[in-house]
């Protein structure tokens, strides 16, 4: 009876220490899904400009990629894209690709592309959360640097083996911060894909 208790146990121990990161982290930005879209009564509702914004945020100021543990950070929106390809099926999925359909928003070329705008609702009462929250909630770990590069756009993410792939970094300045989730799979056998996760965040300090 004891020899079983005891395999249940480990058994039970190892199924507890297997569970991937990545569903703990999936839980978390369910819930900053959900609080993105939430819409709080009596409270002011801004509409904005995605492309202008995310202009605006590498060249208002100073960008870095950097964050603030103890930091406070207000959600604003998220924005997903990206695409995916089937072997035999129509559609986009080579890299000039993607461009043309301004699927990978850092990369657009103004001149081959539609002029439409994406409009997104920022509330100004959703939640906030810390630095380490947000690294908490999400699976990343903060590296410590006191030499911080600045950064003039969105690092490009394409090969399945660029160190920046399924990973989240972090982007910050004066007034905001963004994270950004990049997984790429170009040139697969019978499937390529890109699906990028954006969250903006209003720094409160």
């Amino acid at each position: 009876m004891r020899i079983k208790n005891t395999i249940r146990l480990c058994l039970l121990y190892i199924f507890l220490t297997c569970i991937p990161l990545v569903s703990v982290g999936q839980h978390f930005l369910d819930s900053l899904r959900m609080e993105s879209e939430r819409i709080y009564p009596n409270s002011k509702i801004d509409t904005i400009d995605l492309d202008l914004f995310n202009q605006d945020f590498f060249t208002s100021s100073e960008v870095k990629m950097k964050i603030r543990p103890t930091g406070q950070y207000q959600i604003m929106f998220i924005h997903e894209t990206g695409w995916s390809h089937t072997y035999g099926m129509e559609g986009p999925w080579t890299y000039k690709q993607a461009q043309k359909e301004s699927q990978i928003l850092h990369l657009i070329d103004s001149n081959s592309i539609s002029t439409a705008k994406t409009q997104i609702l920022h509330c100004h009462a959703a939640k906030s959360y810390s630095g380490q929250e947000l690294s908490n909630g999400l699976g990343f770990l903060v590296r410590k640097n006191d030499h911080y590069q600045t950064i003039h756009s969105f690092p490009d993410v394409y090969e399945r083996d660029d160190p920046l792939n399924r990973r989240w970094t972090y982007f910050e300045n004066d007034t905001y911060l963004v994270l950004r989730y990049v997984h790429s799979y170009p040139h697969g056998n019978q499937t390529s894909f890109y699906n990028e996760i954006v969250i903006y965040f209003k720094r409160l300090d």
